[in-house]
Formats: structure tokens, sequence, C-alpha cells
């Protein structure tokens, strides 16, 4: 059985260690939306106004966060046929701002007769039970995929 090329594309992706990042923060954030809604729904609160209140307050907050994943995944899969695969090394951990204990890494991408620098997502957790963590990728050769018309990277693992 014979598959096309951008099944295998779209496989790979979405085995990558990126998407199984993207998977966790999906799964544990629809899972606490899920949560807050039905404690929220079906708690006893004498003024419907307040629960709907309630309610609208915990759409407010997780909602965005939900569609930026969301969007992150769409990202991934837009024009799976630029993709370009090739193992770097990673190196130069850098601290991402706007999440607290996250780091992204640059590598180095070979396409088209010419090496650039890339950076990676903040995928990385410097300690606890987040995957992956930093230090295990420190100096560690990957698999990255790099979207020539999106310059999305990817890190396969």
């Amino acid at each position: 059985m014979k598959t096309d090329h951008l099944s295998e594309i779209r496989a790979r992706l979405w085995d990558s260690l990126e998407m199984a990042h993207v998977r966790v923060q999906l799964i544990v954030l629809a899972a606490a939306y899920a949560v807050f809604m039905l404690i929220f729904r079906f708690r006893s609160v004498p003024v419907p106004e307040i629960r709907t209140l309630m309610l609208s307050i915990v759409s407010i907050l997780f909602l965005p966060i939900l569609f930026f994943w969301l969007w992150r995944v769409w990202r991934i899969y837009r024009s799976p046929e630029e993709y370009v695969f090739c193992r770097t090394e990673l190196g130069q951990p850098h601290h991402f701002p706007m999440l607290r204990g996250m780091f992204t890494f640059m590598g180095v991408v070979e396409a088209d007769g010419s090496r650039f620098a890339v950076e990676t997502h903040a995928i990385f957790a410097d300690r606890g039970i987040v995957q992956p963590l930093m230090e295990d990728y420190i100096g560690r050769t990957v698999t990255i995929a790099w979207n020539r018309k999106t310059e999305m990277v990817v890190v396969i693992g």
C-alpha cells in the first residue's frame, strides 16, 4: 500500500514533539473549561444573573487561550507540502518572556543551498512535570521541520 507524500508529512507533523505539546495544552484547557462551566452552571446561585456573569467571565478567560492553541494547530498544518525536514543541534536556549519557565531554542536550517538560524516555539520547560524539559534538549541533535511559505518551525524530535 503506497501513501502519498502529503500524508507522510502530516503524519510526521502529528507525531512531532511540538504537536504533543499542543495536544496536552488543548486537552488541559478544554477539560478545565468544561469543569468550570459545569461547576458554575449547576452551582446553586440565588441570582440567575450572577450565574450568567460567572459563566461569561470563565468563557472570556478560557476561550481566547483555547482559540490560540487551535490557531497554532492550523498554522502547523498550513501548506504541508512546503516543509523541509533537517537535523539540527538545539543550542542557545532563550527564556520566553511571556511564559514563565518556558524556553525556545535556536537551530540551523539547511534549505535550498543556504543555512540560516531559526527559533523554535516556547515548548521547553525549565522544571516540573511539563514535558519536554529544556535540560534534556540542550546540545541535542533533533529533526525540525521548516515551512518555506509560512516560516513555521516545528520540532519533530
